[in-house]
Parts: structure tokens; C-alpha cells; sequence
């Protein structure tokens, strides 16, 4: 079925799927809340633009979790917010912080690209 949706939407193919896969050594990922995306860019990339998004992209996921760590650390915030707020707020951080790392993996990736 997704495989069919990939192909559908995205002019894609889906190579694999599953919780145990190797990312292509040059890919664009996209890391939502429920998985990861990665896509194959050996060959069809434009390294400047990539590299350009990404850092934008970074610049957006940086502000966001000094955003998060900003509302965590305020002791108003804290001791007045609901326990279910302010674990929302805990999750949002963690899950900013894994896109951080998808981020600059994907930029470490560039840069060794020739």
C-alpha cells in the first residue's frame, strides 16, 4: 500500500520499509512525530540548495527548542502550567532535538559529498 502511494504521489519508489533500515549515503530525510523518512539523493541533488534548506530548516528547529527549554526553565511556567502541559512541552523538546540530529547528519553528509 505504500509502496503504491509513493509511487503515486512522488514519481517515487519505495525501496524498503521497517524499523531496521540502512538510509542511502546521501539522502533528505524528513523525521515526523511516527517515523523517518529518507530520501535517495545520490545524483539528483543540488548540493548548494540542499545545503541551503537545510540550514534554514536547522535555524527553524534550533529556535524551537530554545523556545521549549526557554519554558521549561521558567519557574512560573512550571509550578503554574497542568503536569500534562508541561510533558507536552518535554516531548515537543525531545522531538525537536532528534530532528536537530537528523539535520546535522544530513549536513555532514553533504559536505563529504565531491
Amino acid at each position: 500500500m505504500m509502496a503504491s502511494y509513493f509511487k503515486r504521489m512522488a514519481a517515487a519508489e519505495l525501496t524498503s520499509i521497517g524499523s531496521n533500515i540502512t538510509p542511502p549515503a546521501i539522502n533528505a530525510p524528513f523525521v515526523l512525530p511516527e517515523f523517518e523518512i529518507f530520501v535517495d539523493l545520490e545524483g539528483l541533488i543540488d548540493k548548494t540548495a540542499e545545503t541551503q534548506r537545510l540550514e534554514k530548516d536547522r535555524t527553524k528547529v534550533i529556535a524551537g527548542i530554545n523556545a521549549r527549554k526557554a519554558k521549561l526553565t521558567n519557574e512560573k511556567f512550571v509550578s503554574s502550567a497542568p503536569p500534562e502541559i508541561i510533558e507536552r512541552e518535554r516531548a515537543s523538546l525531545a522531538q525537536l532535538e532528534e530532528q536537530l540530529k537528523a539535520i546535522d547528519t544530513a549536513l555532514e553528509q553533504l559536505a563529504k559529498m565531491s
